[in-house]
């Protein structure tokens, strides 16, 4: 079960933390939302460059690691994950 806690100066509760196992508690409670709306998940799918016009970013182009097939994705709104 994740929990939020303050950090920092922060005004609220912004940092989420599950004992030892954090990160594994955060991906199983993505997972089961992806799963609970119905949103694809794709798999092996590597982002090369970001689409870009006008200065916004409106998707990504990526290529699948085993097919090597190329695919643009278009979005409404592009979010940005590192670990």
């Amino acid at each position: 079960r994740l929990d939020q806690r303050f950090f920092g100066a922060h005004t609220y509760r912004r940092t989420c933390y599950a004992g030892d196992y954090t990160g594994r508690a955060m991906l199983q409670t993505l997972l089961q939302r992806v799963q609970h709306l119905n949103i694809p998940l794709l798999e092996n799918q590597y982002v090369v460059s970001l689409l870009v016009t006008e200065g916004k970013c409106f998707g990504a182009f990526a290529f699948d690691q085993q097919s090597g097939q190329r695919t643009a994705f278009e979005a409404d709104a592009v979010i940005l994950c590192t670990g």
